[in-house]
């Protein structure tokens, strides 16, 4: 069967969303399905028209300035309307992970059934924007709003015109369903996965090479953390539970680079952790830091599912996330961690009890290894990217024997349909 499938962003490192399509992609092409990649033109960083095998194809779309920052979504609309319309080639389902896009294709081609596979929702990040508007000006907290009902109207959008959508944790399609009033019979979770020969527990040897290299000595406590630094993955929350540790780890590695980078350097240094936490930046491979680690932590409040907490849980890797609440914290770690058996979550999202749990783990060995060990079968067993690869080529099967999708789009869905203004 021939695919398409359109990323708003392809590249080879550090994109979580690029690494799952990929993955998928892999596995759809083990089954027999023929994948093509769509992008628009300045999204990737691949150089040539070829990606582990696939056909990358760009296709150019003319940007228009906006009025106003506040309009992003609306210019995202405006640039997914143009990319859609271009897309001729003959497919028999068209798959996106970009809730924009899905919206135009429909308005494009009603011929062709659509799968939009959701990366995550805004609905996640409430707290990081309440957080965020709470510190700026009145004029400027009403362009905040503006910018975050455009792209949930965006989101509504795809969520409600797909054939199908496919989220990556239960959590999140439970917060889509509530919050957007949902019919959930089109919903489907499809967990993320990990290469468990890639991401092992390290041999004796090469976990003293990852020490080596960082200038670590072999008796040191080395905490974790890898991933984008951005407001929702809470780094600065782990930087003060580090304020309140009465037994502090020797080093803590930050492995990830992001839009919150500078602010996270400045408040490391004004708490006095210079000497302890260490960014390290962008890295192609993430495997030596979690090598070199006693302890992984996890302390997103936004969280769709959480890959990075999957791959330390598969190096053995004891974990420490919050417990999702389904207000402030809104994350997967529920569903990925079984809580006092393969990991701990921190019940309270107070720096002092996230510090307790870090405490309790640099002082308790036979606790690390009980519970990396049991992380480590957790991992491998559930999270697979075999099993996602089987469940979402069931799903694009399904899809397509429908054939022509017979869309009686009532007065929500045509208003959707409508052309993108900016």
């Amino acid at each position: 069967m021939k695919l398409a499938w359109h990323m708003p962003t392809l590249r080879r490192t550090c994109c979580g969303l690029s690494q799952r399509a990929l993955r998928l992609a892999n596995g759809l092409r083990q089954f027999g399905h023929d994948v093509e990649f769509y992008v628009e033109a300045g999204k990737s960083d691949i150089a040539g028209d070829v990606l582990d095998g696939f056909c990358v194809r760009r296709i150019s779309t003319q940007r228009n300035r906006l009025l106003h920052w506040s309009l992003q979504a609306l210019g995202r609309r405006r640039a997914a309307a143009a990319l859609a319309a271009q897309i001729t080639s003959d497919h028999e389902v068209m798959l996106t992970c970009q809730p924009e896009f899905a919206s135009e294709y429909v308005r494009h081609r009603r011929d062709t059934p659509l799968i939009f596979v959701c990366g995550g929702t805004t609905l996640l990040h409430d707290e990081a924007d309440r957080a965020r508007s709470a510190v700026v000006s009145w004029p400027r907290r009403g362009f905040f709003a503006l910018d975050r009902h455009l792209k949930r109207r965006n989101e509504r959008n795809a969520f409600r015109l797909a054939d199908a959508v496919v989220f990556d944790s239960d959590a999140t399609r439970a917060h889509v369903t509530r919050d957007y009033r949902l019919d959930i019979a089109r919903f489907q979770t499809i967990h993320g996965g990990v290469d468990s020969d890639e991401f092992q527990p390290p041999s004796t040897q090469q976990r003293h090479n990852a020490r080596h290299r960082l200038g670590i000595g072999p008796s040191e406590d080395v905490l974790a953390w890898t991933g984008r630094l951005s407001p929702e993955k809470n780094i600065d929350f782990l930087l003060n539970a580090l304020a309140y540790c009465r037994r502090r780890p020797h080093r803590v590695l930050i492995v990830g680079d992001g839009p919150a980078r500078d602010a996270l350097m400045k408040l490391n240094h004004r708490l006095g952790l210079n000497s302890v936490v260490s960014f390290v930046g962008i890295q192609s491979d993430v495997r030596p830091f979690l090598h070199a680690a006693d302890v992984f932590v996890f302390p997103s409040r936004g969280e769709s599912f959480g890959g990075a907490l999957v791959e330390a849980m598969a190096c053995g890797l004891p974990c420490i996330a919050l417990r999702p609440n389904g207000d402030a914290i809104r994350n997967a770690s529920l569903e990925i961690i079984e809580p006092e058996t393969s990991g701990l979550l921190v019940d309270r999202a107070e720096p002092a009890a996230l510090a307790a749990a870090i405490e309790l783990l640099l002082v308790n060995r036979e606790l690390r290894n009980a519970l990396g060990a049991a992380a480590r079968r957790r991992a491998t067993s559930l999270f697979t990217w075999a099993a996602a690869a089987a469940q979402f080529n069931a799903l694009v099967n399904e899809i397509a024997a429908r054939g022509r999708p017979n869309r009686r789009l009532d007065a929500a869905s045509l208003t959707a349909l409508q052309p993108a203004h900016a």
